[in-house]
């Protein structure tokens, strides 16, 4: 269990912090914790989501399903989680970053390159890829970002 000033967040906590937040965060007995500095820059709205009660829906045509995790109309960016069967594929265009909850998935970007990443494996995906697929290689959830050429130049 992770803790900050709000009080205590479960395991799949979404936690979203505007740039510029400080707190003093803790856990009495540990916690996994990823943290992604600066991923959200501008004057948006603090969150803290439970992902596991938010509805799946439809991802499309891939047969996948995803939870909207933050979509914000005023930022071009957005995080969803997906989860999928293996020989599922999404296919995508634009940058992103995905990073591997669980099982197994491959990445490939405009057939350049390609990359396995079981849980916790990330990729980050260029801002200049004309084309991107996910396919599920064993069951699997993944969180995924798109549109983050509206993020700060500085971001790492």
């Amino acid at each position: 269990t992770f803790s900050d000033w709000r009080g205590d967040h479960k395991p799949g906590s979404y936690l979203l912090n505007p740039e510029g937040f400080e707190h003093s965060p803790s856990s009495m007995e540990g916690c996994l914790l990823f943290v992604r500095l600066r991923q959200y820059p501008g004057a948006r709205s603090q969150r803290a989501i439970q992902v596991g009660d938010l509805p799946w829906t439809d991802e499309g045509s891939t047969g996948m399903e995803k939870r909207v995790m933050y979509d914000e109309a005023a930022f071009g960016d957005k995080c969803y989680m997906i989860r999928g069967q293996p020989g599922q594929v999404t296919t995508r265009a634009g940058d992103a970053e995905i990073f591997v909850l669980s099982g197994k998935c491959k990445v490939s970007v405009e057939d350049k390159s390609e990359a396995k990443g079981g849980a916790l494996s990330w990729f980050r995906i260029p801002r200049d890829a004309k084309s991107w697929t996910v396919e599920i290689v064993e069951s699997a959830e993944f969180l995924l970002r798109t549109g983050l050429q509206t993020i700060s130049q500085t971001d790492p």
